[in-house]
């Protein structure tokens, strides 16, 4: 069945030679082993040979396979320089369990991750729940890398080192990593660690129970490969082109992390369309993101129809993240655009996915309507002007009664702004700075 749906080549049914099939296990050790450049070389290499023997079909799937290898490479973040191969592991405890998480880093780049889970009372120290881990896991492995970041000091470090060494046949080393890029993926593996047992003790192994029934729709619907857990949905806020705003808001599974939510200024005042603001307000909070090694949501949501969707996926593909999930809805008809759906999928009406849908839609509407209310708030009391450098209250009053209102300060020469009251010469330069430079109106 397996082989039908392209899952497998079928090797013990001979639907592939010996030949055929090692060439796909050398493929995979050296993805594997982070070397991702030799790997598109060997592919473009078979690629090319396929097309001048005229076997086209073959040539095709070949290049869907750098295809798929150039949207996994994207996803991997670089975490280091080096290119050194390295294991990082993070622990987390409660009283009855342990998790330890696992981050692969293979030429510099994090291929992947894993977790182990453990019912551990608190009679096992941190250390000895790693040592035991160590032991049990690294010894029955062929291949081990070159260095296993440790979270905490364990007993017989460096024996275990010397031990790891006859077994994998190279120099392996433990390290406790206590400044620098090191300490902070292990910071990294240890936050992950925590989310993950958090995740478990709350969901249990079997997620798929408590999953919200919006949240399982929107899985179908969409044609997701998982359950969009995490839901982040954007809208912008902009009336009659003054103090506009944008808002994102988050969902997991299916009910508002209002903590989460977050507020942005417009900034690109050149272009005030509702389509260049919808590009920043995305392109920055994914750009964040992803400067911060934060978690990426399983799908966005957008207000607007298929040109918000468009100007969305564009922002995502300039960060390298077009393999995010992306949907936007219309507020007419409640038609989903995706970018594998732009004839439109309705949802039925009074459904729990397009409950969910309009849920976040509304939330993120709501939410970037308050920013402006509150900008705007800020624009015709001129309290925004306390934000400045040097101009506290009685300043601020000064200034607003001198030239009548904050639009007039905006548009003060600084000899205007020096001849206010309780003004230097040096304040009204800098407010000028200010305003030309970080003015968020």
């Amino acid at each position: 069945m397996d082989y039908h749906l392209d899952r497998c080549t079928g090797p013990c049914q001979d639907y592939i030679t010996t030949e055929e099939y090692m060439i796909l296990v050398e493929q995979m050790c050296l993805y594997l082993d982070g070397q991702s450049e030799q790997l598109t070389e060997l592919i473009e290499e078979q690629m090319s040979v396929a097309s001048e023997n005229l076997e086209f079909e073959k040539a095709a799937e070949l290049r869907n396979r750098l295809t798929d290898i150039e949207i996994i490479m994207r996803r991997q973040r670089i975490v280091d320089t080096d290119g050194v191969n390295r294991d990082v592991l993070g622990i987390a405890r409660t009283e009855d369990a342990a998790l330890i998480e696992m981050l692969l880093i293979r030429g510099g780049r994090l291929i992947g991750q894993d977790h182990f889970y453990f019912e551990e009372n608190l009679d096992s120290t941190d250390a000895e729940v790693l040592t035991t881990f160590i032991e049990q896991f690294y010894f029955m492995l062929p291949k081990v890398p070159t260095e296993i970041l440790l979270p905490i000091s364990i007993p017989k470090m460096d024996q275990l080192s010397m031990w790891l060494e006859e077994t994998a046949s190279s120099p392996v080393e433990l390290i406790v990593p206590k400044t620098g890029r090191k300490q902070e993926i292990v910071d990294m593996a240890n936050k992950n660690a925590y989310r993950q047992l958090r995740k478990i003790l709350i969901l249990g192994e079997s997620e798929e129970e408590i999953v919200d029934e919006g949240v399982k729709e929107l899985k179908i619907a969409l044609s997701l490969s998982r359950a969009p857990i995490h839901i982040e949905g954007f809208d912008i806020a902009n009336i009659q082109g003054t103090d506009p705003t944008g808002s994102c808001v988050v969902f997991n599974n299916g009910e508002p992390n209002n903590r989460r939510y977050r507020m942005f200024r417009i900034r690109s005042k050149e272009t005030p369309d509702d389509y260049g603001m919808m590009h920043e307000v995305i392109f920055r909070r994914y750009k964040g993101r992803l400067e911060e090694g934060k978690a990426l949501p399983d799908l966005i949501i957008v207000d607007g129809g298929k040109g918000q969707l468009n100007v969305a996926l564009k922002a995502l593909k300039e960060l390298g993240l077009d393999y995010l999930h992306v949907a936007s809805i219309t507020k007419q008809d409640e038609i989903l655009f995706t970018r594998d759906r732009m004839d439109g999928i309705s949802l039925d009406l009074g459904s729990d996915g397009l409950r969910l849908v309009q849920r976040v839609r509304d939330e993120a509407h709501r939410f970037a309507q308050k920013y402006h209310h509150k900008l705007r708030e800020k624009r015709f009391s001129g309290s925004i002007l306390e934000e400045a450098p040097g101009i506290g209250p009685k300043r601020r009053q000064a200034l607003l009664q001198s030239l009548g209102s904050y639009d007039k300060v905006r548009q003060a020469s600084v000899d205007d702004l020096a001849k206010v009251e309780g003004m230097s010469e040096a304040s009204a330069k800098s407010l000028r700075e200010w305003i030309d430079t970080k003015d968020p109106l």
